[in-house]
């Protein structure tokens, strides 16, 4: 890491242990991941909290840039898990995709918030998962995401 990366890093810590920041836990992220490649409606329930919610960092100025962007980082990661759990990677990607262009086009918060779980749900499956049942947390509500992104 260069000596501008360090110090910019720095200030950057020093500023969130002044304003008490605290990311998400990342066990709590993890398991959320892990909830959705095995199906289970109820975890994924337990573990889902809204884009941008409290423990998320701030990867945009704009809010609804930073919505876009915390969308696409639970795509991503989500497509990977689902990849990890037996999806194929050219589906997994590619639906991946298709969702993370779909947020792109949204003008509100309330339009990524309600692309959100069709996208959580196109993205879960597991190994034995058939395309009929990649939607498990269909019944989640419109905002959640992962335990922070």
């Amino acid at each position: 890491m260069n000596s501008y990366s360090q110090q910019y890093l720095a200030s950057h810590l020093f500023s969130r242990r002044e304003e008490d920041f605290e990311y998400a836990s990342f066990d709590r992220e993890i398991a959320f991941y892990e909830s959705i490649c095995a199906g289970n409606i109820e975890l994924v329930r337990v573990y889902a909290t809204p884009l941008c919610s409290e423990g998320y960092g701030v990867l945009s100025k704009d809010p609804l840039q930073n919505l876009k962007y915390h969308f696409t980082v639970s795509a991503a990661l989500i497509a990977r898990f689902c990849i990890k759990s037996g999806m194929t990677p050219e589906e997994a990607y590619s639906l991946s995709d298709i969702y993370i262009m779909k947020a792109d086009e949204c003008r509100t918060p309330e339009d990524v918030h309600a692309g959100n779980t069709p996208a959580v749900c196109a993205l879960s499956a597991t190994a034995t998962s058939t395309p009929s049942r990649y939607c498990a947390c269909s019944t989640t509500s419109a905002s959640t995401s992962t335990a922070a992104s």
